[in-house]
């Protein structure tokens, strides 16, 4: 099968599951990505990100729109604005801003960034939080690419837990002639180090993505995650969008 007829297939798939997953309700849901590490890939630019995902007695998402804005070829700056009904209640959760600097550009076909975030609660059941992460992305060959990002926070106020919160991100993809990117991701969360847990008490989520380009200023991501472990959400749907300025 061709990858266009792969593509294809997949689409239909996101489709049938995100009715599903639509009529279902839902509990939590991730609009988290695994960062590309290259500052200058949208440079300034404004991004929408939708997750749904099913849970017990009432439907639910979660989105976030976001503004990136490039500071030089190495720095660059983003604001983050989350909206969820979490517990059947509307609201915005928490806004973030994020500072991310490049230290390593294409050096032997390897990109790295460092990545500053700060997150203010706007909702009574979310904590504070400061995070540090570490992004990289290997071209393996002309075609294929791997992404590997690890995070740490420490969480504040009423909410947070002891201890350093600890999660990993990674992504598989190869291109097509059209510069179309399919592939695999793979969260994982793994609680604090104050209390780890077994694997079943930590996220472990595993999908597709399709990633391509609609214009040559606006950019998709379609993709879908499945829970690993008992603590993730069993299944769900992913659409990201992003726009050049």
């Amino acid at each position: 099968m061709s990858f266009l007829a792969w593509s294809r297939l997949f689409i239909v798939f996101a489709i049938i599951v995100g009715q599903k997953l639509i009529a279902d309700p839902a509990q939590a849901q991730n609009t988290s990505g695994v960062s590309n590490p290259d500052v200058t890939d949208g440079a300034h630019s404004l991004g929408y990100r939708l997750s749904v995902a099913p849970s017990e007695g009432r439907d639910a998402f979660s989105h976030r729109v976001d503004y990136g804005h490039l500071f030089s070829d190495r720095t660059r700056a983003k604001f983050v604005v989350t909206q969820n009904n979490q517990n059947g209640d509307l609201k915005i959760r928490h806004v973030q801003i994020e500072g991310q600097y490049q230290f390593a550009k294409m050096q032997e076909g390897w990109n790295s960034a460092i990545q500053l975030q700060g997150r203010v609660p706007t909702a009574h059941n979310v904590s504070g939080r400061m995070r540090i992460g570490w992004q990289n992305s290997f071209d393996l060959t002309s075609r294929v690419e791997f992404r590997a990002v690890l995070l740490a926070a420490r969480e504040f106020g009423e909410l947070a837990r002891d201890g350093i919160a600890l999660e990993t991100r990674s992504e598989l993809t190869v291109s097509d002639l059209r510069d179309m990117r399919l592939g695999v991701q793979m969260f994982n969360k793994y609680n604090t180090t104050a209390d780890f847990g077994d694997f079943n008490e930590q996220q472990h989520q595993i999908g597709p993505i399709i990633r391509g380009q609609i214009t040559d200023d606006l950019k998709y991501g379609v993709g879908a995650l499945f829970g690993d472990s008992h603590a993730a959400n069993d299944a769900e749907l992913r659409i990201f969008l992003g726009y050049s300025l």
